[in-house]
């Protein structure tokens, strides 16, 4: 725990304490945000923690029968433990949803995080955290079934989603089913995600947004820790990397805030847009559409709330990720 919270706390108040230059500040087209929407699709989020038998029958208690869905198929990999599902709403908009980080490990999730970067191939110096992509990677064939949705099907929309992991999960779905499939999603909806990639893959991401009009709305929820993991770094110049060389060797070792410092010029990490920050349960802000609005949540000095990850528009979804995860076959 000592550690825990050791590293959040240099994190944050080095990220807080940042003047950060990007290398290319991107927008996106601003889209109104319909929180009726945002509620249902956060209880699709949140029953991808179900386990997946439950999940296939969509018997997983009052979320799935106060939202139907039909055709269900679920992908569970045991290495990773990853899991999504893929189905089809009453208004015949094809639901795909991630699950993100199981309620009972968040702890570990914060310790075992990998800040490290792969190469996003599909677009020009995108990256995106490694441990995600992993994790993504193991149950990525399930765009083979969005596909022969897509193709077979009278679909209305599609719609992807995720919470915590898997909203980051969900982000590079959207892109992999554009780059690798050719399908445009029509909404992508996260809540508490961390972020996924750099800001190459941010500028390629509101670019696609905004060419084919797809509605993007990151949800955070007061001070819920994730979304601001991976830490937001400055992107460095080459003139002051010239001229600040010596100084930064000398100061390197000196202090973990110096060290983090300096492995932001490999991450660069950057939210996708377009948060939504609810400052209380029913207080919100739309915040602006370049994903790193100052006056949202990244004004937190050290936003440290872990139920806030899981109180999403005031429900406690604790029972319900315990209802889902734990219960057993009869």
């Amino acid at each position: 725990m000592l550690k825990f919270i050791t590293l959040i706390l240099s994190v944050f108040l080095f990220q807080h304490s940042l003047s950060q230059t990007i290398l290319d500040q991107t927008y996106l087209k601003q889209t109104a945000y319909d929180e009726f929407s945002g509620m249902k699709y956060m209880n699709y989020s949140i029953v991808a923690y179900c386990n997946d038998k439950y999940l296939t029958n969509w018997n997983c208690g009052f979320i799935c029968t106060q939202n139907p869905l039909y055709d269900v198929s679920v992908f569970h990999d045991l290495r990773y433990n990853a899991q999504a599902y893929v189905g089809i709403d009453s208004e015949s908009n094809l639901i795909v949803s991630f699950r993100g980080t199981q309620f009972d490990s968040i702890i570990n999730w914060f310790n075992d995080i990998r800040f490290f970067t792969t190469p996003y191939i599909y677009c020009d110096q995108c990256k995106v955290e490694k441990g995600f992509y992993e994790t993504y990677q193991s149950i990525q064939d399930m765009l083979n079934l969005v596909q022969k949705f897509h193709q077979n099907m009278s679909i209305n929309k599609i719609i992807v989603m995720g919470h915590s992991l898997g909203g980051a999960m969900a982000t590079i779905a959207t892109m992999d089913l554009y780059y690798k499939y050719n399908i445009i999603i029509n909404e992508l909806w996260t809540y508490g995600s961390p972020r996924a990639g750099n800001d190459y893959f941010h500028s390629a991401f509101v670019e696609i947004m905004n060419k084919y009009n797809i509605s993007s709305f990151r949800v955070v929820n007061k001070a819920d820790p994730v979304p601001h993991l991976p830490p937001l770094f400055f992107t460095p110049t080459p003139a002051n990397l010239t001229s600040n060389l010596r100084s930064n060797l000398r100061s390197i070792f000196k202090s973990p805030v110096r060290f983090n410092r300096h492995l932001g010029l490999i991450f660069n990490y950057y939210h996708i847009p377009q948060e939504i920050w609810y400052k209380t349960f029913t207080d919100y802000v739309v915040c602006d559409t370049d994903g790193e609005d100052k006056s949202c949540s990244d004004s937190l000095l050290i936003p440290l709330n872990v139920a806030n990850h899981l109180d999403y528009y005031g429900f406690d979804r604790a029972l319900d990720l315990a209802y889902c995860s734990l219960q057993f076959e009869k």
